[in-house]
């Protein structure tokens, strides 16, 4: 078995993804969450929901955290999804997306990952207990 190694010491021009750091040879590439996540299938869904909805545009938000705020007491109850609301506004989170199912069991809103744990604090002191 013969192996070779081949060194250079010459300068290297600054690379988009190559960089050199000291021996070593780093490769950056930058890739969202949802492409680590799901690998190229993201690409694959987008191109399901292309085809079968025929929508204008499809967008990949990263950087949203998912806070569910769950329990049988908020069912048929007037208010509880204001009060959510108004409370995670007061908090200065802003709610970037919501969802609510039929058995009003659960909201679900999505808010900043920099913003989630203000938001779990909000919705831990005003609705827990």
């Amino acid at each position: 078995l013969l192996l070779s190694c081949a060194y250079c010491f010459d300068r290297v021009r600054p690379h988009r993804y190559f960089t050199r750091k000291g021996y070593d040879l780093y490769c950056e590439v930058p890739v969202t969450f949802s492409q680590a996540a799901l690998g190229d299938a993201v690409f694959d869904l987008i191109a399901d929901i292309k085809k079968t909805c025929s929508p204008d545009d499809v967008d990949l938000k990263d950087g949203l955290a998912l806070v569910a705020s769950v329990g049988r007491k908020m069912t048929f109850r007037p208010g509880v999804s204001g009060r959510l609301f108004k409370a995670i506004g007061e908090a200065g989170v802003n709610i970037r997306t919501i969802a609510q199912g039929a058995d009003e069991l659960a909201i679900v809103i999505g808010v900043e990952e920099e913003d989630y744990e203000t938001a779990i604090r909000v919705m831990y002191e005003g609705f827990a207990g």
